[in-house]
């Protein structure tokens, strides 16, 4: 497997060229690097799930990039170092485990990163590289941003914007870990964009001047609407995980409800043979979601819908589905 590319050896354009067998004239018109207008990237626009009026702009690589950002990923780019307490896109985190690293505490401070990822600037990273010796090339550098990014900007769609954002907020989490010491049994984590302090006492308004400070030193700003202090753990949410009572953790009774309706209803037109697979996808996509955070609610819900002697689960591979 590749490692790190060195004046001495191939260029980064050339290694993968060779390795995935595309041409070298393709891969840098991949990374801009010819006077070709070739489109490599399909501009989406999603509703937002909690806001029905607001849009989330997605830009989609074609598969040749998807497959170049992969590869970059599992050879280059895995290798800059994650803080711990970054919990998304890492091997074994997840929005559960996020949650319950501050079930010990009663005060918390939820914050926001604005417009995330189109907002990592290409220059630190590019910084970030060099300091981590992963190519020696400036040349090979600056290949591997414009392979990474769209019209200059890591956004999100492309397969690498994860993991070059852990990396790029690596300095950034551990002052945010020391900041989290200064407060009494501090914890602090970070899913993504979501920042999340907690503390046994209350949480200063001063910890957000600290953080808006340090997030300016990477170009970050935080999104002033969504900063919020909580001292109530029946309110509090922590990427969408409800933290209860004696170290419990779960989901809202109205997504319980939600999907239970969206159970009947999907049952309802698999009988008149009018459900389609992305109805299937999207609840069974609930019941997965469930069976982490609750796994004993999951169980409850597998037993209670039975359709005959057949099992929920059964029932739902059994069954027809239109095309989308």
């Amino acid at each position: 497997m590749p490692g790190r590319v060195s004046v001495m050896e191939k260029s980064l354009i050339d290694v993968i060229s060779s390795t995935l067998c595309f041409s070298p004239q393709f891969v840098a018109e991949c990374a801009g690097q010819t006077a070709s207008r070739r489109v490599f990237y399909k501009r989406a626009i999603i509703p937002k799930k909690r806001k029905p009026n607001a849009i989330r702009i997605v830009y989609l690589p074609s598969a040749e990039i998807k497959q170049i950002q992969h590869f970059l990923v599992e050879c280059y780019l895995s290798k800059l170092p994650v803080h711990p307490a970054a919990q998304a896109y890492v091997k074994g985190g997840n929005v559960v485990k996020n949650a319950k690293h501050h079930q010990s505490n009663k005060h918390f401070l939820l914050l926001d990163i604005e417009s995330f990822f189109d907002s990592l600037d290409a220059d630190l990273f590019a910084e970030i590289v060099r300091k981590n010796r992963l190519f020696d090339s400036p040349l090979d550098i600056k290949a591997l941003i414009a392979l990474c990014t769209y019209e200059s900007h890591f956004v999100q769609g492309c397969v690498s914007s994860p993991t070059i954002a852990n990396a790029y907020l690596y300095d950034f989490d551990c002052e945010m870990v020391r900041l989290a010491k200064t407060l009494p049994n501090g914890k602090y984590t970070r899913y993504s964009d979501d920042i999340v302090f907690s503390s046994t006492e209350m949480i200063p308004w001063e910890i957000v001047r600290l953080v808006s400070e340090s997030l300016r030193k990477y170009k970050l700003t935080l999104n002033s609407e969504k900063t919020h202090f909580i001292s109530n753990r029946q309110l509090i949410r922590i990427t969408g995980i409800r933290l209860g009572e004696q170290s419990k953790i779960g989901l809202d009774t109205r997504f319980k409800k939600a999907l239970k309706s969206e159970i009947y209803q999907l049952h309802k037109k698999i009988q008149k043979g009018e459900a389609t697979f992305s109805e299937k996808n999207h609840v069974c996509g609930k019941l997965a979601y469930l069976k982490m955070v609750e796994p004993r609610y999951y169980n409850f819900l597998i037993i209670k819908y039975r359709f005959g002697d057949i099992s929920l689960l059964d029932y739902l591979a059994k069954a027809k589905f239109k095309a989308n």
